[in-house]
């Protein structure tokens, strides 16, 4: 790997799920190297790198889709007849495999019954979550994740959303210290320099307090109004969860959504 190659790499395995596969969109993923590593490349210079990754175990590891994984830990065993009825049942019949369509295999791969379940009886002992077992290992070193948003469904279809105040408490300029600037304010006539230096300094930590406040209340605003335009984009994804239903989605188009200018999710 060059440098380059390496970030490129670390980024790709970063954004592997839980179950260690890629479920992102390679266009998205260029796009956030370019945004948030300056890095510049192709969709053919990720599949290459992709490929070097599936070959780290364990296998099925980097895979794109349930079919791709179950793919890459057949192709690692020993060449065998039984071998090449497996790949041919997960790459020609996935659809039927997992509807437990034994008879249209049989039938469209022109085996027998019994090489059907011998096959079967192994690929059953494949592993369809490769990454679950580097969450086992990884054990108590795994980090707790606090979500930013708490996002509900009701049956009526409605969806609400709202900022885990677990991670934004309240924040508001304490009411002593601002009486005492008060205070201050009006009696800065009869004050001596040490006083009006005082009085200074304690206005300048009250703005830059308030400053401050404002920053966090306008991040949390971008927050929602970016989660609220991901969840308008996704809706049927969040009703239903189910996976398939996630549509392609770049920043821009969720920038576009809320009304933002992409900038805003630079750095």
């Amino acid at each position: 790997f060059t440098p380059e190659q390496r970030d490129i790499a670390e980024y790709l395995i970063g954004s592997l799920d839980d179950d260690g596969l890629l479920r992102k969109n390679m266009e998205s993923i260029m796009d956030e190297l370019a945004i948030y590593r300056g890095i510049y490349t192709t969709e053919e210079e990720l599949n290459k790198i992709l490929e070097i990754i599936q070959d780290f175990d364990p296998a099925g590891i980097g895979a794109r889709s349930l079919q791709e994984c179950l793919l890459l830990q057949i192709q690692r065993k020993a060449d065998s007849p039984l071998k090449q009825i497996e790949l041919d049942i997960i790459g020609k019949c996935c659809d039927e495999f997992t509807r437990k369509n034994k008879e249209r295999i049989i039938q469209k791969l022109g085996i027998t019954e019994e090489q059907y379940n011998e096959a079967v009886s192994d690929l059953t002992k494949l592993n369809p979550r490769p990454g679950s077992s580097l969450g086992e290992a990884m054990g108590k070193n795994m980090q707790q994740i606090i979500p930013d948003f708490i996002v509900e469904t009701y049956e009526d279809g409605t969806i609400t959303l709202s900022l885990n105040n677990r991670n934004v408490p309240e924040l508001r300029l304490s009411r002593q210290f601002t009486e005492l600037l008060d205070e201050h304010t009006r009696n800065k006539d009869n004050q001596s320099k040490a006083s009006k230096d005082a009085l200074m300094f304690l206005k300048q930590k009250v703005d830059a307090a308030q400053g401050f406040i404002n920053a966090v209340k306008q991040r949390q605003h971008t927050l929602l109004t970016t989660m609220q335009a991901i969840i308008d984009i996704q809706r049927l994804f969040f009703l239903e969860g189910d996976e398939s239903l996630l549509k392609p989605m770049i920043l821009k188009d969720v920038a576009e959504r809320a009304g933002l200018d992409i900038s805003t999710y630079h750095g």
